[in-house]
């Protein structure tokens, strides 16, 4: 079962998309805002994510890296050691590559979407072709947008 939250930004997202509005993280926000009733949330729920969010982002802003990939430990850069500052430096080449394969990936589909437009001579929209760009996704080592859940 989906939480409430979820249902109702999934919900924005379909509208917009069916309604021709244009969908961006502000207008997303303000319909579920707009929406949310008391019951929909947890009040722990929703201090938690605030939590999580700022405690990254004030690790993060103090300087704090990855030195342990698997249980996501975070220490000072200016005192790691060497084995922690390579713990960060495979954590941020991992993300890398993912990001890597997401943009040669993507290149590729551009360049097949192009061609399939020059063959039919109109414009075309990935959906049309979803096995093949599912495929070119997968010859980078990733998975399409939207279709991440379903590859891990």
């Amino acid at each position: 079962m989906k939480h409430p939250v979820t249902a109702l930004v999934d919900e924005a997202i379909e509208n917009f998309g069916k309604h021709g509005v244009d969908i961006t993280p502000a207008k997303v926000d303000q319909y579920v805002i707009d929406r949310l009733k008391h019951g929909d949330w947890s009040p722990n729920a929703m201090r938690d994510e605030a939590v999580q969010a700022r405690v990254r982002r004030a690790l993060k802003v103090r300087g704090h890296i990855i030195t342990d990939g698997t249980t996501r430990v975070r220490k000072s850069f200016w005192k790691s050691t060497i084995p922690e500052l390579e713990q960060q430096q495979m954590v941020r080449e991992d993300s890398s590559d993912r990001d890597r394969n997401q943009i040669l990936a993507g290149r590729a589909v551009l360049d097949f979407l192009r061609e399939k437009n020059q063959d039919f001579g109109y414009d075309v929209y990935p959906e049309l072709f979803q096995d093949e760009i599912d495929r070119i996704y997968s010859m980078h080592g990733t998975a399409a947008p939207g279709r991440e859940a379903e590859a891990a």
